[in-house]
């Protein structure tokens, strides 16, 4: 390499292939940002004149963009808030995208069925509201029925609102979804008893009472409550339910102190079925599934005490068929099989002992052999069943 070249020559600058003196590229020449263009030169002191009023002026140019960036994002943002403004629900009923022109009731009701706004407070007399309601519900919309119902609520008098309510049956059966929907119970409740609707009413505060998340305790007070206030009206049709909700808190209540001495058991290691199956929680459980929770844990305690199969037998009014499908299920599960033949046999006049079975006998058999009955056991029951095809099935299927 020539040394003398490079210490003597005047070195040219990098060409980046751009022209900024020629206004004809300006148009093709996109400038973003200061920071997405690097000026590199060889040399500082070999920098020319023109090369630096280039540069200069791509500095001007760049302070110049951010300048217009920055105004231009002010007026997005001031954009931004006229529309969330204009799209506020105002209490005056102010709404720029409103027109001046008064609609008339059948063309604001058919713009609430197409989802458009409508400032519904220009229409002030009684007779215009009523007619908004009724024309609304002539059409059918749900959108345009909530709609123009909640305005009536809104600007007339409870009394005058409920009278109207009242004669209109879609529109009060819209108004009760709205209420559920957004959980506002108290008013729902005031509206349910205003419509006499009371078996509807009785339920919603049921299923509120035993919601998702109410401990027992709760639940019971919360059941107590709503025979008080709710199950008294409503004639014979209540009748029913008040005694199914009498039913319901009194398994609760039984199920309660249950559930407290099996917890106790379980940690001191009292009862040894807890070890061989695990033990559900009791609470909230069908009167059913707590009586095969009995016979599977308490099923040998005397019949007085509170956990007894029998005990919760006679309280809850159950049946023979009952007690045994449910005990029987239990105690095969557990392979209890002397218990089992405890409950069919009887004895008769004479003193001898004969099996008695008030249930399917072949069903029977089969819930013997799917839990491990032994053959003996099996077969005893197996001899009862009179139609021979029937046993000859079970023979067959079952493989005994």
């Amino acid at each position: 390499m020539n040394d003398k070249y490079w210490n003597e020559s005047t070195s040219v600058g990098f060409d980046f292939g751009i022209d900024f003196d020629d206004d004809d590229n300006d148009d093709n020449n996109t400038i973003t940002t200061d920071d997405d263009i690097k000026f590199t030169t060889i040399a500082e002191d070999t920098t020319t004149s023109t090369d630096k009023q280039q540069q200069q002026e791509l500095q001007t140019k760049c302070s110049d963009l951010k300048i217009s960036q920055t105004l231009a994002e002010e007026q997005i943002q001031k954009c931004l808030k006229e529309i969330e403004r204009r799209n506020a629900d105002d209490d005056d009923g102010s709404n720029a995208r409103q027109s001046d022109r008064q609609l008339t009731v059948k063309e604001a009701v058919n713009c609430l069925t197409k989802g458009r706004d409508v400032n519904l407070r220009r229409y002030k007399s009684l007779a215009d509201k009523l007619k908004l309601l009724d024309t609304a519900i002539d059409s059918k919309d749900s959108n345009a029925i909530i709609s123009t119902v909640v305005h009536l609520k809104r600007t007339v008098k409870p009394s005058i609102f409920n009278t109207e309510l009242i004669k209109r049956s879609i529109a009060a059966d819209h108004y009760v979804s709205y209420l559920r929907q957004y959980d506002r119970y108290d008013e729902l409740y005031d509206l349910l008893a205003m419509l006499c609707r009371h078996q509807e009413l009785a339920f919603m505060a049921i299923s509120q009472a035993i919601g998702s998340g109410v401990n027992i305790t709760s639940k019971i007070n919360n059941l107590k409550s709503c025979l008080r206030k709710h199950m008294t009206t409503g004639g014979q049709d209540m009748m029913f339910w008040q005694h199914l909700i009498t039913d319901q808190i009194q398994l609760l209540e039984q199920q309660l102190p249950i559930e407290a001495d099996d917890q106790r058991q379980e940690r001191d290691g009292l009862n040894p079925e807890f070890a061989k199956i695990p033990r559900p929680t009791l609470t909230n459980l069908s009167v059913i599934s707590t009586l095969y929770y009995c016979c599977l844990y308490h099923y040998d305690l005397a019949d007085n005490h509170f956990a007894s199969p029998s005990n919760l037998t006679k309280n809850f009014k159950l049946n023979q068929k009952q007690f045994v499908w449910t005990a029987v299920t239990a105690l095969a599960n557990t392979g209890r099989w002397d218990q089992i033949d405890g409950l069919f046999q009887h004895k008769s006049w004479l003193g001898s002992k004969r099996i008695k079975c008030c249930i399917s006998l072949p069903k029977l058999v089969k819930i013997l052999h799917n839990n491990g009955a032994s053959r003996e056991v099996t077969h005893k029951y197996l001899q009862l069943i009179d139609n021979s095809e029937t046993k000859a099935d079970l023979v067959r299927d079952l493989k005994i």
